[in-house]
């Protein structure tokens, strides 16, 4: 099981963005925060 922190139950570098349906069930929509460019 997952290790929920500060973060909720997005990994690191993902933000919750509402809910969505998987399998019949509620599950965290978490999409990719924008990343710094690099040169």
């Amino acid at each position: 099981m997952a290790a929920k922190g500060k973060r909720g139950s997005c990994w690191a570098g993902y933000k919750m963005a509402g809910m969505k349906k998987k399998k019949g069930r509620q599950v965290p929509n978490c999409i990719k925060t924008k990343a710094k460019k690099k040169k």
